[in-house]
C-alpha cells in the first residue's frame, strides 16, 4: 500500500526503492536510485538512468523531488538526471530549485549529459526550471533543504572522488555506502543509522573497487545501525540471494523509518 507522505507520522521518513541494480541490469532490476519522502520533502540518493520509468511505474510524483544527492559520477548513478529535466522542461512545472549534490565535477559531469543527450532542447529552448548544483566537501555537513548530509570518502576510482553520505533526516539518519571496495569509511558511515543501505555487488569474488559479501559478513559485527540493506547486486551475488543472511533491497521495496 502506498504511503502519502503528507500523513507520514511526525519524525517519520519513507524509503522507496526505485532501482537495486548495478550497471549492467542484472536479475532485471533498475539502476540504483533510492527515493526519500519526509512530510513535504523528497529526496534522490543517486540516480540511474531508469529512474523515471521507475517513478511513474510506482505512481510517484517526478515534481515532488528537491534535491538529488549523487555518491559518484558513473552513468549508472548518474544517467536518469536528463530524463528528469526533460520532464520538468515539457510536462512537470516546478518553481523550486533542483538541487543536485555530489562530489567535484557534478555541475560539469551533469551539464555534459545533458547536452550530449538532448543538445538542441538545452541549446535552443530556456529553461523552464531552476536547478542548483553544489559540489561537497568530505567530512562537512551541508543542509540541503530540511536535511543535513555529511559525506565520507569512499574508494571507487583512481582519479575521481566517490561518496558515502550520512543524512540526518527529521528523526532519523540514513546511510548510504554508494560504490565502494571496503574501506573502514563505511563502518563510520554506518554508525549510529536507523539504516544503513550497503553495496555488496559480488558474492565471493574480490573485485577492486566494490565489495563481495564476504567483506561485509566480515565486518557485520562492526556495523553500528539498527538496520542494513544489501543493494548493488550483480548477477553472482543474486544466484546466491538465498545463502545472504542480511537483508537484500529489491524495485519497489518501500520501508517506513
Amino acid at each position: 500500500m502506498k504511503q502519502d507522505p503528507q500523513t507520514l507520522p511526525k519524525g517519520a521518513l519513507e524509503l522507496v526503492v526505485l532501482g537495486a541494480g548495478d550497471a549492467f541490469g542484472s536479475g532485471g532490476r533498475n539502476q540504483p536510485a533510492f527515493l526519500i519522502h519526509l512530510s513535504a520533502w523528497a529526496f534522490l540518493l543517486d540516480c540511474g538512468a531508469t529512474t523515471l520509468v521507475a517513478l511513474k511505474r510506482f505512481g510517484l510524483d517526478p515534481g515532488a523531488i528537491g534535491a538529488i544527492l549523487l555518491s559518484h559520477l558513473h552513468g549508472d548513478h548518474t544517467a536518469g538526471i536528463p530524463f528528469l529535466f526533460l520532464q520538468y522542461q515539457f510536462l512537470t512545472r516546478r518553481e523550486e530549485p533542483l538541487v543536485i549534490a555530489g562530489p567535484p565535477g557534478t555541475e560539469e559531469r551533469i551539464e555534459g549529459l545533458w547536452g550530449l543527450m538532448y543538445k538542441e532542447t538545452r541549446d535552443m529552448m530556456e529553461r523552464r526550471f531552476p536547478v542548483q548544483y553544489l559540489e561537497l566537501e568530505p567530512k562537512k555537513w551541508t543542509r540541503i533543504g530540511p536535511v543535513e548530509v555529511f559525506p565520507r570518502q569512499v574508494v571507487h576510482h583512481h582519479r575521481k572522488v566517490a561518496y558515502g553520505y550520512q543524512v540526518k533526516a527529521g528523526e532519523k539518519v540514513l546511510g548510504y555506502s554508494g560504490d565502494t571496495e571496503w574501506t573502514d569509511e563505511l563502518i563510520k558511515l554506518a554508525d549510529g543509522c536507523d539504516l544503513f543501505i550497503c553495496e555488496s555487488y559480488r558474492y565471493e569474488r574480490n573485485l577492486p573497487f566494490h565489495m563481495s559479501y564476504k567483506d561485509i559478513q566480515a565486518h557485520r559485527s562492526a556495523f553500528n545501525c539498527k538496520r542494513l540493506l544489501l543493494t548493488h547486486l550483480h548477477a553472482d551475488a543474486l544466484a546466491h540471494i538465498d545463502d545472504i543472511q542480511d537483508e537484500v533491497a529489491y524495485d519497489g521495496m518501500r520501508i517506513l523509518l
